[in-house]
């Protein structure tokens, strides 16, 4: 008895030590990996120019980036699947893409990424299956990368596309700024995943590299938690343990709804933010002033945020009192191309969700949406690729 209490936890950690190794090595993808953006984004040494991990794919299941902030275990229908493809350059667009020279660069963060999205719920991929129009999917670099790439130097398209959530350009973000630099960078086309990671990315070997993959990717570690979300989430309803968790948050327990900025951004009309509608529109002028110098038309979309469409303090609001509708009205007024969305979604909103309920990005019906009317508005009386 004494020899069994004494090997037995020794022979549990040799277990687990050999688990905890083979894991990290043999099983792609990982399973902390709760959606195809963590396993695709660059971490090597051009991830200053290059977001994805050029021809790096994902298939598999994915759940919302909120949901893991408050210790909630996803539901069943929090679980989707997605597919992630990424070119030769690094970009989330079907390989070959820019060789056949798209006529319109679409801009923006994660939410035009498609972080929570499969590929063919991305714009650039519905307005390829729909109507047979090219257009390159340059998130998430700012719009000055895009001013300084080599590529759409020497073949500049005739659309460049920005597309944002509200706050994203009432704080007047990297993805409208834009400043007429004569800086030039190349992006370099990669024949395999495999050669862009000998270059930008080699394992590390070393004791260091080692233990800060394993620190990283910890499978019993990640076992675990997942032991203890199943066990606090079967014992705790969803509305007590989101008190429990993050202040920064908020949550609407009646429809089970996550919101990351119900507390950072407030939609309405307010003497103090109306001054970022000034700010804002003067970079949007100065933005479209540089990129007619090379012949591109500027062409915006607004999304109204989760919070303004489905928050309690928000949603009845009516549209004349939102910041919104003053941008867009503003844009109107200063010739700024826009597609128009505040009405149309708000309408939608009653009867479909335009977001994750876990997650803080909205979901591809806002990109049909979209992608109707910027065809509808520019591309429908012009032959097309």
């Amino acid at each position: 008895m004494k020899k069994f209490l004494l090997y037995f936890p020794i022979a549990v950690w040799i277990v687990l030590f050999f688990i905890e190794i083979f894991s990290i090595f043999f099983l792609h993808p990982k399973p902390m990996y709760f959606r195809a953006w963590e396993y695709v984004l660059n971490e090597g040494k051009d991830s200053y120019y290059v977001p994805f991990k050029p021809n790096s794919t994902y298939r598999g299941k994915m759940t919302g980036d909120l949901l893991n902030t408050v210790n909630f275990q996803p539901k069943r229908k929090d679980i989707r699947y997605q597919d992630f493809i990424v070119d030769e350059y690094g970009f989330r667009n079907n390989p070959g893409t820019y060789a056949k020279k798209p006529e319109t660069v679409i801009i923006g963060s994660s939410f035009v990424g498609g972080s929570v999205l499969t590929q063919e719920e991305i714009i650039n991929e519905m307005l390829r299956n729909k109507y047979k129009y090219l257009s390159y999917n340059y998130a998430t670099l700012p719009l000055q990368h895009f001013w300084e790439d080599k590529r759409f130097i020497t073949h500049p398209p005739e659309y460049v596309f920005i597309i944002g959530n509200e706050t994203e350009f009432l704080q007047n973000s990297w993805i409208i700024n834009l400043q007429n630099t004569t800086i030039k960078h190349e992006v370099k086309k990669w024949t395999s995943l495999d050669d862009w990671e000998q270059h930008n990315n080699p394992t590390d070997l070393s004791y260091q590299g080692i233990s800060k993959y394993v620190r990283r990717f910890s499978f019993v570690k990640y076992a675990l938690h997942q032991g203890y979300l199943t066990i606090i989430n079967a014992l705790l309803p969803r509305s007590l343990l989101f008190n429990m968790s993050t202040r920064e948050l908020g949550y609407k327990s009646e429809s089970d709804m996550l919101f990351y900025d119900i507390y950072k951004f407030n939609p309405i009309i307010t003497t103090t933010n109306k001054k970022s509608i000034i700010e804002t529109i003067h970079t949007l002028t100065m933005t479209q002033k540089y990129l007619q110098m090379r012949n591109i038309k500027l062409v915006i979309a607004v999304v109204p945020s989760k919070a303004s469409l489905y928050a309690n303090e928000y949603m009845k609001i009516k549209d004349s009192k939102r910041l919104l509708y003053l941008l867009e009205n503003e844009m109107k007024k200063n010739n700024i191309d826009y597609i128009p969305l505040l009405e149309d979604l708000r309408k939608i909103s009653n009867d479909k969700l335009l977001y994750y309920n876990d997650d803080g990005h909205w979901n591809g019906e806002v990109n049909r949406v979209i992608t109707d009317k910027f065809y509808n508005t520019y591309l429908k009386n012009k032959s097309i690729n």
